[in-house]
């Protein structure tokens, strides 16, 4: 069955091979999901020069045994961003949940994210540390997503992570925000907490 929403984190070979880091990702494979999803893994070549006879047997299980589980391999090793540009370009008509390596999900996670964008289609979903809250306009400058964002298609403006990285570095939740206010695109929030145990490791 086709995904109607992609997953998407990114690690690196330090925290890849830490044991906890297959419990994770495992967190999301087995989401009860009121809609097809998929979870990708976004890993650099570069790092990985032999690709997937570097990465851990476990994650390489999963891999292999689920059908809604992939590793999307990106040339250049981009850090952060790369859990998010690749797979836009891979899939530009489904919504992205973006997440990280080091937290896990409760089971609940997708059901919870999915019907808050059911009621918020047009809007991009931050992660909050406290009570959410929503907003418009100039007021969404002080949102930075916080554990997750749910991005729906075509709601970032279309620049590269090659302009993130030479104006931003490495901060790229603050790039990913000037996409969306670029675009235009409102924001509804989450308390992350409530749906994921925030650096579990």
């Amino acid at each position: 069955m086709e995904p109607q929403v992609i997953l998407s984190l990114s690690s690196w070979k330090g925290r890849l091979y830490n044991e906890l880091t297959g419990p994770v990702i495992y967190s999301y494979i087995s989401q009860e999901s009121p809609v097809p999803f998929k979870v990708v893994l976004v890993l650099s070549s570069d790092e990985f020069p032999k690709k997937e006879k570097e990465v851990p047997k476990d994650i390489m299980k999963m891999a292999r045994g689920c059908e809604n589980f992939e590793i999307l391999w990106a040339k250049e090793n981009t850090g952060p961003y790369k859990k998010y540009f690749p797979v836009r370009k891979k899939y530009p008509n489904l919504p992205i949940i973006t997440v990280d390596d080091d937290s896990t999900a409760y089971p609940h996670f997708m059901k919870t994210l999915w019907e808050l964008h059911r009621k918020n289609p047009d809007r991009v979903i931050y992660g909050c540390d406290g009570k959410p809250y929503s907003w418009i306009g100039k007021r969404s400058i002080d949102c930075v997503r916080y554990g997750v964002a749910l991005y729906p298609a075509g709601s970032t403006y279309d620049l590269d992570e090659q302009f993130g990285i030479k104006y931003f570095k490495f901060m790229d939740d603050e790039f990913m925000r000037l996409l969306c206010l670029l675009n235009r695109t409102h924001y509804v929030s989450i308390d992350a907490n409530s749906v994921l145990i925030i650096n579990a490791f």
